[in-house]
């Protein structure tokens, strides 16, 4: 029988280590894989060097878990494994190489397919937000949950912009949903990184956040660089569903995505269904 607080607890230590890595990188690390025409896409040593390091950690501890990764993706699954780790090892690569603190390792860890854990660090801040399925949410040491406004109109919302790729309709469709978040919350923000968005709504920083992916072009989260916000948001006695209120299934982020607490989430749900 897994304890889960023993793995949550290595979890977080994998994390830190591989944060130690990117902070002995920041300033020596180069660019190694090129992922897209226009070089906006791309993988650093400092890559390489985290994801090295989480993997050997897993297989040392956990040898029979499987492990997908986002630079190794396949290489080191197990199939019918009843574990599978979930790696990002430097999310927010971009903003890394440019210099910026604001970067995050991300362990999220499924059980059957079904997410279980998840653990959010950043390095240079030294702060982890980790949760298991059994336990509460911890913002470091402290227990923290999602809030309790149940009212729109005083909720703060976080979305994220689409990219130049999306086409007229698609645009329409995003500002259709976004006016109606401004009319409607207190504040409407954008961040770019949905992780910390998701952590944000776990901690009680905002209410809700709305991820228009159900838009083709739109470019949202892989799945490595969301895959800790599920645990971490039911953890916090939050929910988070597709924009037709349904739970993600088989790692298929194509419909949506609403986070929030349990109260303004059914709200959430309307307003983007009405809106879409």
């Amino acid at each position: 029988m897994t304890d889960f607080d023993d793995l949550l607890e290595k979890a977080k230590d994998i994390a830190r280590g591989a944060g130690s890595i990117l902070i002995e990188q920041k300033k020596t690390h180069t660019i190694q894989t090129i992922k897209n025409a226009l070089g906006t896409d791309f993988a650093t040593s400092a890559d390489y060097a985290s994801e090295k390091y989480i993997v050997g950690q897993i297989q040392k501890y956990f040898p029979s878990h499987s492990i997908f990764t986002e630079e190794g993706q396949h290489l080191f699954e197990k199939k019918g494994a009843e574990f599978e780790w979930i790696i990002d090892p430097l999310d927010c690569t971009r903003d890394y190489s440019r210099g910026s603190s604001n970067y995050y390792v991300l362990l999220g860890i499924e059980q059957n397919k079904v997410p279980i854990a998840g653990v959010v660090y950043c390095p240079e801040a030294n702060k982890i937000y980790a949760a298991h399925k059994d336990g509460s949410f911890m913002d470091d040491d402290i227990v923290a949950h999602v809030s309790s406004v149940s009212a729109i109109e005083k909720s703060i919302v976080i979305t994220r912009l689409p990219i130049g790729a999306c086409t007229d309709s698609e645009l329409d469709s995003f500002q259709r949903i976004e006016k109606a978040l401004i009319k409607s919350t207190f504040r409407t923000r954008a961040y770019s990184c949905d992780i910390v968005s998701c952590v944000a709504v776990a901690g009680g920083q905002a209410d809700g956040y709305v991820l228009p992916t159900h838009l083709e072009h739109f470019k949202g989260p892989k799945w490595w660089d969301i895959a800790p916000a599920f645990a971490i948001i039911e953890s916090a006695h939050g929910k988070i569903t597709d924009f037709d209120g349904n739970p993600i299934k088989n790692r298929d982020l194509s419909n949506g995505l609403v986070a929030s607490n349990t109260l303004l989430h059914p709200l959430l749900l309307d307003l983007v269904q009405k809106n879409r």
